[in-house]
């Protein structure tokens, strides 16, 4: 048995010099306080040690916490990038729609003007056939055929 590197005779040898020195009736009152005084280190050497397993937790915790708020700000900034894009995307559909719209209302007019035209031209369609009687043939038209 090697208590701090004190051995079983040495313990003993301690032991018989206290008893000389404080003499056999103070030597129990002396090891009462020596094993309070013993007691109380454990005591405050446990409270001490939880403690800090208590504070190492909470770092860890707080560390968890750091690594989260890293991600949270991570994401955030993704969804920002997102946002733009996605902006962008929409305000080049956008443009592009305006711009088809300004090319039909363009053809329009065009088409209008092109039909205002050919109503002064000449009417080159073809009609339907008059329910009026065909002219009769002259006698000239006649004898060709």
């Amino acid at each position: 048995m090697d208590i701090l590197g004190v051995g079983f005779p040495e313990l003993i040898l301690i032991f018989l010099i206290a008893l000389m020195v404080f003499g056999p009736r103070r030597l129990p009152e002396l090891a009462a306080k020596l094993g309070k005084t013993v007691r109380d280190l454990r005591n405050m050497s446990n409270g001490l040690m939880t403690e800090w397993r208590r504070e190492i937790a909470v770092a860890a915790r707080i560390d968890e916490l750091e690594k989260a708020r890293q991600e949270i700000n991570e994401l955030k900034q993704e969804i920002k990038d997102t946002k733009s894009e996605v902006a962008s995307q929409a305000s080049a559909q956008v443009d592009e729609l305006k711009q088809t719209g300004k090319e039909l209302e363009e053809a329009t007019r065009e088409a209008k003007k092109s039909s205002g035209k050919s109503s002064s031209q000449p009417d080159n369609s073809i009609k339907p056939p008059s329910s009026a009687p065909p002219p009769a043939a002259s006698p000239a038209e006649a004898a060709s055929e």
